[in-house]
């Protein structure tokens, strides 16, 4: 079981690596988007929302927290990848 999991890894690694050398930005681009609509959201959720409350006495509505769902998991398969290399599992 183990070796057939490995295999499957390797092959979306492989999948993963073509999708991102493609110069079309709708192919290579979308992870990278979603983590800057992550990026973007949090910062009007924590910084900008506050600001205008503050400042302008205007309530902005809230973002639910599908958005920190999305940022968690998105941060956490990054640690995860940072993780195996720092091991030398991955190049």
């Amino acid at each position: 079981m183990r070796s057939s999991l490995q295999a499957w890894d390797k092959a979306q690694t492989d999948v993963n690596a073509v999708e991102a050398a493609n110069p079309n930005i709708f192919v290579s681009g979308w992870r990278p988007m979603i983590g800057w609509i992550g990026a973007a959201g949090l910062a009007y959720q924590y910084v900008f929302r506050p600001l205008a409350v503050g400042f302008y006495g205007t309530a902005l509505p809230p973002l639910d927290g599908s958005l920190m769902e999305l940022v968690v998991g998105l941060l956490g398969f990054g640690g995860m990848r940072s993780w195996e290399k720092y091991k030398g599992l991955t190049k």
